[in-house]
């Protein structure tokens, strides 16, 4: 009886290792599949204009950051203009009272006119009164020369946006002292500027023109 039992149990074990293993059979579905491919890039527009300062000194104002939209004629920096303004006011105050003296002078000239045409002073005085004026009126061309270029170099411690486009590279902050050589501002136009991203060479063979890019950042 145990023999038969024992018989029974070994046919069964062989039928179960002899039956097939079930396959599991689902629907197979045609569809495109998308491939991401992540790179790093840089923005590098085809044409970016370098703003440099006129003027040496402390920049006392650096309004825009990186990234900012700039338009033209907007400030971009300010450098320290005391002296120069120093400077400026030291020349209108020169030219104020060499107008003035200017006018005395041309006063004197009318009276020592009035006095040697009725013989009272010699033609000699004549002459030097009139010198006196002419010389005034030269000194007071070249002040108000002076005043004109003072204002012209005031202007230069400001610097203005000169084209409308983003901030790509402020390299300075506020305090630090520069001269028309270091380049406190990169202004790159405000169009499309193209990416340019290193890629693998075995990424090459999956890639062509007019593929979709979208920007994102690391791990979104």
């Amino acid at each position: 009886m145990i023999l038969a039992i024992l018989a029974g149990v070994a046919w069964g074990v062989v039928r179960l290792l002899q039956r097939p293993p079930a396959v599991e059979v689902g629907q197979t579905l045609r569809e495109d599949v998308t491939r991401v491919l992540a790179v790093t890039g840089r923005v590098r527009p085809r044409q970016v204009n370098q703003v440099r300062p006129l003027a040496s000194g402390r920049l006392t104002a650096l309004p825009k950051e990186e990234g900012d939209a700039v338009t033209r004629g907007e400030l971009l920096a300010r450098v320290d203009d005391r002296e120069a303004r120093a400077a400026l006011a030291q020349a209108r105050a020169a030219a104020q009272a060499q107008g003035e003296g200017l006018a005395q002078a041309r006063r004197d000239l009318g009276r020592v006119q009035r006095l040697f045409a009725d013989g009272l002073v010699p033609e000699e005085r004549l002459e030097q009164t009139r010198l006196a004026v002419d010389r005034g009126r030269e000194e007071l061309q070249r002040l108000r020369e002076a005043v004109a270029q003072a204002q012209v170099r005031l202007e230069d411690y400001v610097l203005p946006s000169p084209p409308t486009g983003h901030v790509l590279r402020r390299p300075l902050d506020p305090g630090q002292i520069v001269d028309p050589r270091p380049l406190p501002y990169e202004i790159a136009p405000p169009e499309n500027p193209p990416v340019e991203a290193p890629v693998d060479g075995i990424f090459l063979p999956g890639l062509g023109a007019g593929m979709a890019a979208r920007e994102g950042s690391p791990g979104g």
